[in-house]
């Protein structure tokens, strides 16, 4: 049996794994967008390059959904089937956070309206319009689906509304979830922040320190609120796995 690591150094592994995995998987992409689609063998082609995004992308974010969670017996498990269950999930997670972000974008055209119908100020409707927007996409979109891509990261597409109800209950995993929040919006705050400055250098400095910083910010804030989920999951598994099973 494996000793498991200091609880820093696995923490600090799947941090590093992330801080240089995400900008690869977006460089990625972004290449991905440049390819041209002229002949049939490009089309092949590109669309290969996106399911191996994917795929790359399902391996990352398992590192820090699955891992965590029962310290190194997840890797003698299969992982054709979890990794295929977190493609899914991300693919689904991503398209939630896409919509959410559209509709942010048309808030205020929405907003207007409703106003009117309802002969409320625009400025409460537009608000109100708003923080229900940012709060589906920053908080109930996540804490829904969270529990469950950590279940199917670790066990594929077993046993989900179990997974989710234990970890749903976990004190662990709200405090994850409040932390990275806390995180997201100081790095949101970072980025708005304009810092005045009198040459064009000390702009170009700030931007990138600002930046910088507010990506470490915000992959700290993933890693918290997947690791927590993922040790919440493990809490429950162990637990359920030492109650007596009483006999009929």
């Amino acid at each position: 049996m494996n000793t498991p690591r200091p609880f820093f150094l696995r923490f600090a592994a799947v941090w590093i794994l992330q801080c240089f995995g995400t900008p690869l998987l977006l460089a990625g992409f972004y290449w991905w967008l440049t390819w041209p689609d002229e002949h049939f063998w490009q089309v092949c082609a590109s669309f290969l390059w996106a399911v191996l995004l994917v795929v790359a992308a399902a391996c990352l974010m398992r590192t820090v959904l699955a891992a965590p969670a029962a310290e190194s017996s997840w890797l003698t498990k299969p992982i054709a089937l979890p990794c295929v269950a977190t493609a899914l999930w991300l693919l689904v997670f991503a398209a939630l956070e896409l919509a959410l972000a559209h509709v942010d974008d048309r808030v205020e055209s929405v907003a207007v309206r409703f106003a009117q119908l309802l002969r409320l100020p625009p400025r409460l409707s537009i608000g109100l319009l708003h923080g229900i927007v940012c709060a589906t996409m920053w908080l109930v979109v996540p804490a829904l689906l969270l529990p469950l891509g950590s279940w199917m990261a670790g066990s594929g597409f077993g046993a989900l509304r179990l997974g989710f109800q234990r970890v749903i209950r976990s004190a662990r995993y709200w405090a994850g979830l409040a932390s990275a929040l806390v995180l997201f919006y100081l790095s949101h705050r970072l980025i708005d922040w304009i810092p005045e400055h009198r040459t064009l250098h000390g702009e170009l400095v700030s931007a990138g320190w600002r930046l910088g910083l507010a990506y470490l910010l915000a992959v700290t804030a993933v890693v918290i609120a997947a690791w927590n989920t993922s040790r919440a999951q493990a809490e429950a598994e162990t637990a359920s796995s030492t109650v007596p099973s009483t006999g009929g």
